[in-house]
């Protein structure tokens, strides 16, 4: 395990409407923005604990992900979608005042912590985010009926 100085918790408060947080203590209105607090005032506080599969057999010891380092991740995946992912765009106001979204983007990952970096590495690019459980035959036509043209599959 790491050895890290620890200060204590410092609790986010949550305003979900109003105006955009001014600065890393603002109250808290995104998932993004509860990433940059934690990362500002909690930063060697744990965020979770992410646990491989031994290969050998041997136990492995579980790698600790602290908030700074969940930040620096997300921030690299951030950096990757937007140079690897061509049809990437976050929604934009036209003139007519109509929202124009870009195309589906189809993330395809583990069950790990990856999968979470790179949800709010979309959404830290203002890419809105939507989940699915599906198998992969619906996964397959949800795919064609909504017209993909990009998946990301990062290795």
């Amino acid at each position: 395990m790491l050895a890290r100085t620890v200060t204590p918790f410092q609790r986010p408060q949550f305003k979900l409407l109003g105006q955009s947080p001014e600065s890393d203590q603002s109250p808290i209105r995104s998932l993004p923005h509860l990433l940059r607090f934690n990362a500002a005032c909690n930063p060697n506080h744990l965020f979770c604990l992410q646990t491989k599969p031994s290969e050998d057999g041997f136990d492995v010891p579980p790698t600790q992900i602290t908030f700074t380092e969940l930040k620096e991740a997300v921030g690299r995946c951030s950096r990757w979608i937007k140079a690897k992912v061509a049809d990437i765009m976050s929604p934009v106001l036209t003139k007519s005042g109509v929202i124009q979204k870009g195309p589906p983007i189809a993330l395809f990952l583990e069950s790990d912590v990856s999968l979470f970096m790179y949800l709010m590495a979309l959404l830290s690019i203002n890419v809105p985010v939507s989940t699915s459980q599906k198998t992969l035959t619906r996964v397959k036509a949800t795919l064609i009926d909504r017209k993909v043209r990009s998946t990301v599959y990062p290795s």
